[in-house]
C-alpha cells in the first residue's frame, strides 16, 4: 500500500491525468459562468463651458436562467437642456423590470444550456479516461511490483541452496577423507556447488532487472 500511494502521488502519467480532470473542471466553471447574474452600466455625459448638454445613466442588472428566459431589472435617468425628448425620465429617474424570452428556437434549449451541458460530458468523459489511465498504470504497477517480489523471493531460496550446497560439499569432503565417502561423492558435490552459483547468479540478474522495472 505504501508502494501504490508514491506511484499514485508521484507517477509523472498520474499527475498527467490529474491534469484532465483540472482542465474539464474550468471548461464546466467557465460553462456555468454563463447563468452568473449581471451588471451592466451605460454613461454618457456631454458638457461645454457651463451648459451641460446631456447626461444619460443606463443600468441593467440581468439574471439568465436554464431555460431561455432572462429576468431583467433596469434603472434610467436621463438629463440636459439638449437631451432627446424620447430620452427623457422622471426627476428620480425611470425603474423597470421584466423577463426576455427567446421563443421558438431557443426555448427548449440555448447555446448557454448546450455548453454547460457539453462541458458537463467532458468533465464525465474525462473523469473516466482518469480512471483508465490510472488504473492501467495501477495495475501495471502491481504486476511489477509482485514480479520483483518473485525475484527476491528466489535470490533468498537460491542463497540458501548456495550455502546447503557448500555444507554438503564440507561434509562430504571431510567424509571422503575419513574413507567414509568415494572420490565421486565430492565431484557429485562440487558440481552440484557450481550449479546453485550459477543459479545464484541468474537469480541476482533477474532481481537486478525486476528492481530497475520497479524503480
Amino acid at each position: 500500500s505504501e508502494y501504490l500511494g508514491y506511484v499514485k502521488n508521484y507517477h509523472p502519467i498520474v499527475k498527467q491525468a490529474n491534469l484532465i480532470i483540472s482542465r474539464s473542471e474550468a471548461k464546466l466553471l467557465k460553462s456555468r459562468g454563463a447563468f452568473d447574474p449581471k451588471f451592466e452600466v451605460d454613461y454618457d455625459r456631454k458638457k461645454f463651458k457651463s451648459s451641460e448638454y446631456y447626461d444619460k445613466l443606463n443600468a441593467t442588472f440581468k439574471i439568465p436562467t436554464w431555460y431561455g428566459v432572462e429576468l431583467k431589472a433596469n434603472y434610467e435617468n436621463n438629463d440636459g437642456i439638449y437631451l432627446n425628448p424620447e430620452f427623457n425620465t422622471p426627476t428620480d429617474g425611470l425603474y423597470s423590470a421584466g423577463i426576455s424570452i427567446a421563443l421558438a428556437k431557443g426555448l427548449l434549449t440555448n447555446k448557454r444550456m448546450a455548453t454547460l451541458k457539453q462541458a458537463k460530458l467532458y468533465t464525465k468523459q474525462a473523469q473516466a479516461k482518469q480512471r483508465l489511465v490510472v488504473n492501467d498504470i495501477l495495475y501495471n504497477a502491481i504486476s511489477t511490483y509482485f514480479n520483483w517480489l518473485k525475484n527476491h523471493q528466489i535470490l533468498t531460496v537460491q542463497k540458501s541452496y548456495v550455502t546447503n550446497a557448500e555444507i554438503r560439499l564440507a561434509n562430504v569432503t571431510t567424509s571422503y577423507r575419513i574413507g567414509d565417502k568415494p572420490a565421486i561423492d565430492t565431484l557429485e558435490a562440487s558440481v552440484n556447488l557450481k550449479n546453485r552459483l550459477l543459479d545464484l547468479e541468474k537469480a541476482k540478474i533477474g532481481y537486478i532487472k525486476s528492481k530497475l522495472e520497479l524503480s
